[in-house]
């Protein structure tokens, strides 16, 4: 007779997640620490520090799948993974394509899109035409991607189910161990929350569509006169970033009294929350982008 099975709920599930997350960003700054105190330059922090975040993760959860266990989060919160068909433990080799595809794949994706656009770009064998719509569709897919990720975060608020992608394409779900101990009471407040999160990417998708439609010649023209100007404006600026070792450009200034690149700083701010320079406390939302300053 087959055991009574209660699938997890919108709770579990997205407390296990920020439990992981936690305990897998514990692991990654240890890492960007030893990185930092190994190399003493902090340009090295910004170029590992996307590769160390997909490590951490896939040590993080690749140690549990491997041993057949549950990751810290999915013990604290009481629950399992188990196949599409509530019948078995998934497979360790669904569980690794799961654990890549989560944590990896996206920037992969990326990666991939990008490798293929420069080669439709510099293929002076396809006509005019072709190359245009080829890069226009890739400029789809990229900028398709949080779209899809927040209307398949909004599916989740409502029927539960799969928080990740890559758990809805590897057919993972998850049970509770003690299932008499599930939420009740908070689930139509998710639901709510899936609703508002459906029509938000809708409008917004829609709003994105018809300005596109509606200005693609003035965009273009904006963005060239835009681009020159900034380029103009960048260029009296002879003093060097110390991230990048270029040319300072869109200089961007820190409360402690550092100028940085916009790109170079905010780059750096996501793996460590500090000045570079005098390790003073420092976060994205507090530095000030400089209009009239060289």
């Amino acid at each position: 007779m087959k055991p009574y099975i209660k699938l997890a709920r919108q709770p579990e599930i997205i407390r296990t997640t920020q439990k992981d997350v936690q305990f897998s960003s514990e692991i990654n700054q240890n890492i960007l620490e030893v990185v930092q105190f190994l190399s003493q330059n902090n340009r090295n922090l910004i170029k590992i520090g996307e590769v160390s975040k997909i490590l951490s993760n896939i040590i993080y959860h690749g140690f549990a799948t491997l041993n057949r266990l549950q990751t810290l989060g999915e013990e604290y919160t009481g629950i399992i993974q188990i196949d599409n068909n509530t019948d078995n433990l998934p497979t360790r080799f669904s569980q690794l394509i799961a654990i890549i595809l989560e944590f990896a794949g996206e920037s992969f994706l990326i990666r991939l899109l990008k490798v293929y656009e420069k080669k439709v770009e510099e293929n002076d064998d396809l006509v005019p035409e072709a190359q245009e719509t080829i890069l226009k569709l890739i400029h789809v897919i990229k900028a398709s991607i949080p779209y899809v990720k927040a209307f398949h975060r909004g599916l989740f608020y409502i029927n539960s189910g799969h928080f990740q992608v890559s758990k809805r394409l590897t057919g993972i779900n998850y049970v509770l161990v003690r299932y008499w101990l599930s939420e009740r009471q908070s689930i139509k407040g998710y639901k709510f929350l899936g609703i508002i999160t459906i029509l938000q990417v809708t409008f917004s998708l829609y709003g994105k569509l018809k300005e596109k439609l509606a200005g693609d010649k003035l965009e273009t023209n904006h963005s060239t006169s835009k681009g020159l100007v900034r380029n103009n404006f960048s260029q009296k600026s002879t003093k060097k970033c110390v991230l990048c070792l270029e040319i300072r450009i869109n200089l961007t200034a820190t409360h402690c009294g550092h100028v940085f690149c916009w790109n170079c700083i905010l780059e750096l701010l996501r793996f460590k929350d500090e000045c570079p320079m005098c390790r003073e406390p420092l976060r994205s939302s507090s530095v000030i982008f400089l209009q009239n300053y060289c």
